[in-house]
């Protein structure tokens, strides 16, 4: 029997320079905020729960001005240096079956229609069953680049569809994630809205986590964590009865839940969105298809940007899904009174059931 120690874990340790709009920041807390901000600016990263950093602090995996510290409600100061040492999770994604609607490739980048519903990459809450475990197992080559997230240089929400760019080799990767910070990257979605904003307008609202319900975020002033973020859109459909409206909207940075926070902001949120929406939803009419899925009404529809190898203009173009069209078209329906008169006998009560058959409200 060998008596070689066990091999030990790779660690990677995370250190972080406390800003002044941390101050007096619990110490769990402002290691989780400024790991997500990480992640969401450079695109990769530790994906880190609240309560796996509460646990790494515990257990002595953090320092504040190189002294240990194990007390998770520790307040920091500005300027003091904070580390976290964690474990290396593993550098490889299972390959995973799974369709792709893959609307175009080359050696370089693939672009994507992804469906509402599918997660674009690996997190804690969802480790498996994602975009990314589809991709390595269509695009081989993804094996070559490192991480849970290889090509994947922007996302958009699980529950949001549509056009998804994805860098094939490392070197694209770099490049394209230079694009996006750069904003060289044209991006515009299609949302049904509650009611009708004016025809055209931009919105430049700071967007950080919500002070109170960390699972969303918010507008929130910038000296309390929040990051510049600018939406333009304009209208192009406009309910006569003020209910609803197809909007077209461009998003020149990319916060999480940018267009969803800032069309709420504006007072006209997503239909069916469940987080940032009114409890008003549309259910679906007895027997009537497609069947109204509870998920926000945004689609990723236009994208544009500079091809990183032969330098050519790409564009592409994405008609949202049955459910997003058929949500219109409901919301479009107006109820139409028909009063139905005559003498005995003259076949009211026939047409009336006929009506009914027909699942028209009589």
């Amino acid at each position: 029997m060998s008596n070689l120690p066990p091999p030990q874990a790779e660690t990677r340790t995370h250190s972080f320079t406390v800003a002044p709009e941390h101050a007096g920041q619990r110490l769990d807390r402002f290691l989780g905020d400024v790991m997500a901000d990480q992640r969401e600016r450079d695109g990769h990263g530790d994906a880190v729960s609240r309560e796996k950093v509460k646990r790494a602090i515990r257990e002595g995996a953090a320092t504040v001005q190189g002294r240990a510290c194990t007390v998770p409600n520790t307040r920091v100061e500005p300027g003091q240096t904070v580390t976290l040492t964690l474990a290396v999770p593993a550098a490889r994604v299972t390959p995973e079956d799974g369709d792709l609607a893959v609307l175009y490739r080359d050696a370089a980048i693939a672009v994507l229609d992804k469906p509402a519903g599918l997660t674009v990459h690996p997190c804690p809450s969802c480790p498996e069953g994602t975009l990314v475990h589809r991709l390595v197992r269509h695009f081989p080559e993804l094996a070559a680049q490192e991480g849970f997230r290889p090509g994947i240089v922007h996302r958009i929400d699980k529950d949001t569809s549509g056009l998804l760019l994805v860098a094939l080799t490392e070197a694209v990767r770099l490049e394209l994630s230079r694009a996006f910070a750069a904003r060289e990257v044209h991006k515009e979605y299609l949302a049904l809205v509650h009611g009708v904003p004016k025809a055209q307008g931009e919105l430049e609202a700071p967007i950080g986590r919500h002070p109170l319900h960390k699972v969303k975020m918010a507008v929130v002033p910038e000296n309390r964590g929040g990051k510049p973020a600018r939406s333009a859109w304009r209208v192009l459909l406009a309910d006569p009865d003020g209910r609803f409206a197809l909007v077209a909207v461009r998003i020149f940075t990319g916060r999480t839940h940018q267009i969803r926070v800032h069309m709420a902001h504006l007072g006209h949120p997503l239909w069916q969105d469940a987080v940032y929406g009114p409890s008003e939803a549309v259910p679906p009419a007895a027997g009537e298809l497609p069947d109204f899925p509870p998920r926000q009404m945004l689609h990723a529809w236009r994208l544009s940007f500079r091809h990183p190898e032969t330098d050519r203009d790409m564009h592409f173009t994405c008609p949202p899904p049955p459910d997003f069209v058929a949500l219109a078209l409901r919301l479009s329906r107006r109820m139409q009174r028909v009063v139905v008169t005559g003498s005995p006998g003259c076949g009211k009560s026939a047409l009336i059931r006929q009506l009914g058959e027909a699942g028209l409200p009589v």
